[in-house]
């Protein structure tokens, strides 16, 4: 199975486990406000470390403008190691976003997935607006994912810890 995110949403607070949080109506944010997002990674890759099996994801953090103009990028921005008897299926992480001092307007925010046992990478593009959003920024968070080459797209959301942006 390759690296993908199953699913990927901004939530109003911390989930307290998988497939275990409530959803933002909307992707609309002040500037300054924490944002969170809920993400299950799937497909990641299990090492043997002694009795018990390791992975290790890294997330790395791009802020653009609406018209893809990078403002902003920070590689490593959270790193995850898990250490479990067994090779877990359900896995969640939530990234909590802080941008600072960014003008109202419309951003996406590119997150990278890394998995450093496989070697693998897989990109998702999440628009958000800060304050005066456009009139048509309902229904919570759209991920944008990459096609896949066949014209067909995948929904590859993820997910980040705490993040800082200040100009």
């Amino acid at each position: 199975m390759p690296l993908t995110i199953q699913r990927a949403l901004w939530v109003t607070e911390s989930p307290t486990a998988f497939g275990v949080y409530t959803p933002r109506s909307d992707n609309i944010f002040d500037a300054n406000a924490p944002m969170q997002i809920y993400a299950e990674p799937m497909g990641f890759g299990w090492r043997k470390s002694g009795d018990l099996w390791h992975a290790e994801l890294g997330a790395d953090l791009v802020l653009r403008k609406q018209d893809g103009a990078e403002l902003y990028r920070q590689r490593d921005f959270q790193k995850v190691g898990v250490d479990s008897w067994v090779r877990n299926r359900e896995f969640i992480m939530t990234f909590t976003y802080i941008f600072r001092n960014v003008p109202k307007g419309e951003y996406l925010v590119d997150t990278i997935l890394r998995d450093a046992v496989k070697g693998k990478a897989v990109t998702s593009r999440c628009p958000l607006w800060f304050a005066e959003a456009p009139s048509s920024a309902g229904g919570g968070c759209r991920w944008q994912p990459l096609t896949d080459g066949t014209g067909r797209t995948r929904v590859r959301p993820v997910s980040l810890g705490s993040y800082q942006v200040a100009k």
